[in-house]
């Protein structure tokens, strides 16, 4: 028993000194090169997640205008709306906020109202996709676009979209003139603020795209200020 203990002694000292002279004796990048650093690193499916946009349309605008390159993260007031019968209707009513801006990562202008306020057609055209059903959030609805309507406009090849809306006034197939209300401002779909219990309307926006082609069919997303 006591040989067999001294054994047990004499091979964890050795051991001891072993760790010890390599400690010693190797520099820290050796050491670093053994082990591997996860904490960057996802997998396929987790990029995947991660880069999920519900717009899934290609980037491509020529003619961004000047301010929405240089204020792309500001929060601009806007005092009046502009006159329907001048060219393109703004969605929203008068005294809104534009809280961001349509860049390469985010297609489409982010306006603030009020909840429940109207959200109206930009131009003439028919209601082509309708997507409803969600309550503030379900961040995941309809794709996270939440409650959505998307309109063809008789004019070029133009589509508008209006995404995170509250209620939804018009129907596939229909008719809708510029300036008609077709919808009011919510905060459905992945929306930030997340609202609470508590706090019901945080997140409110219009989410407003505009796109050449049908969306989600091959169309492809531009900055919806160079309509007005």
């Amino acid at each position: 028993m006591d040989k067999m203990i001294k054994k047990i002694s004499i091979f964890l000292l050795s051991f001891m000194i072993i760790l010890l002279m390599i400690v010693v004796f190797v520099d820290n990048d050796s050491l670093n090169s053994l082990f591997i650093d996860y904490s960057n690193q996802l997998s396929v499916d987790e990029v995947g997640v991660l880069n999920v946009d519900y717009d899934k349309v290609v980037y491509q605008d020529t003619n961004v205008t000047s301010v929405a390159n240089t204020t792309s993260t500001a929060s601009v007031v806007k005092t009046a709306n502009p006159t329907v019968s001048e060219g393109w209707a703004w969605p929203t009513d008068g005294g809104y906020t534009i809280t961001t801006y349509f860049s390469a990562g985010h297609k489409a202008l982010d306006i603030f109202k009020g909840y429940g306020t109207n959200i109206y057609a930009a131009n003439n055209g028919v209601v082509t996709m309708i997507k409803a059903g969600c309550i503030a959030g379900n961040l995941a609805c309809n794709g996270k676009g939440g409650n959505y309507v998307v309109i063809k406009h008789n004019t070029s090849n133009y589509y508008t979209v209006y995404m995170h809306l509250k209620d939804i006034h018009v129907k596939v197939g229909d008719t809708v003139s510029k300036g008609q209300v077709i919808a009011s401002m919510g905060n459905t779909g992945n929306v930030i603020p997340v609202p609470t219990p508590t706090a019901p309307y945080l997140g409110t926006h219009l989410h407003f795209c505009l796109y050449i082609g049908e969306p989600y069919r091959g169309g492809y997303a531009v900055n919806p200020m160079r309509l007005y």
